[in-house]
């Protein structure tokens, strides 16, 4: 879980309803806003809301459903700040994963390099303590340049006499991270909305960044899967007709996959793996 802010209150607030208000203690656990006043205990879950914002003495927070709820508090600035850094964190991303760290992934420096990059990254995003900071340390540009660089430095250990030979090898690697390729490029739109969003729509956002880094993941993974046969083949050149033919296969299997996946979580053909 990511590094969060210390601040977990409690807050003497306000809530601020029609025809009236009431006293409250506001609280932040681990995965919801409690407010606790005479009546009762009321829960906000993070899930619900899609972003918060200060205005002076008010902490407005907008529901996805309800509407916006406001809390007022001389504190109002630090409830938000608080709430934000709580609220967005990165969830565990690799539990799910085929391959990544296991014995079937043929784990050695060639796995560690594929996956360094990207593992450094997350990293970074779960030491830093604000939503803005977790994003910026998963810069895809950078992910998408070293993991070229993983590429040609694979190609020139395995063909470093034969030029045609460690191309073709290249072409070989990248073949098979091209949907990891275009699961960077989803994940620098993320990370761009992210940072132009309004804090309005802040959560909302965040939580599409999250998933597309889920996705980047995922898709490093594949990757793997299709790039130990083209490492393993001592064949180099000879073997490419026949890895072809193995990759095609995988690559059929994998969209079947996709389809029945898609089509139990309710969304269209095509989407991708979650």
């Amino acid at each position: 879980m990511a590094a969060q802010s210390a601040v977990r209150g409690p807050w003497r607030v306000r809530t601020i309803e029609e025809g009236g208000g009431r006293d409250a203690t506001a609280r932040l656990l681990d995965d919801a806003l409690l407010l606790e006043h005479e009546g009762g205990v009321s829960v906000v879950e993070f899930g619900a809301l899609a972003g918060a914002e200060a205005s002076g003495a008010r902490a407005v927070l907008h529901h996805a459903t309800v509407g916006t709820l406001v809390l007022e508090t001389p504190q109002a600035a630090l409830l938000v700040e608080a709430l934000g850094d709580a609220a967005c964190t990165i969830p565990e991303l690799t539990a799910n994963l085929r391959m990544m760290g296991t014995l079937r992934a043929k784990p050695g420096s060639d796995h560690d390099r594929w996956f360094g990059a990207l593992l450094d990254a997350r990293r970074h995003a779960h030491a830093a303590t604000h939503p803005d900071d977790r994003v910026n340390a998963v810069d895809a540009a950078a992910l998408r340049a070293s993991h070229e660089e993983t590429i040609e430095a694979l190609s020139l250990a395995r063909h470093p006499r034969r030029a045609p030979d460690r191309r073709a090898f290249a072409e070989e690697l990248r073949d098979v991270s091209e949907r990891y390729a275009r699961a960077l490029e989803g994940l620098s739109l993320a990370a761009a909305a992210m940072r132009r969003s309004s804090p309005a729509e802040r959560f909302v956002r965040w939580h599409e960044w999250v998933e597309a880094l889920r996705r980047a993941f995922t898709e490093a993974d594949a990757a793997w899967e299709g790039a130990l046969p083209v490492l393993a083949d001592s064949r180099g050149g000879a073997g490419r007709l026949w890895r072809r033919v193995l990759k095609r296969g995988a690559r059929d299997g994998r969209e079947v996959r996709d389809t029945r996946n898609a089509r139990r979580a309710g969304d269209p053909p095509g989407e991708g793996r979650t």
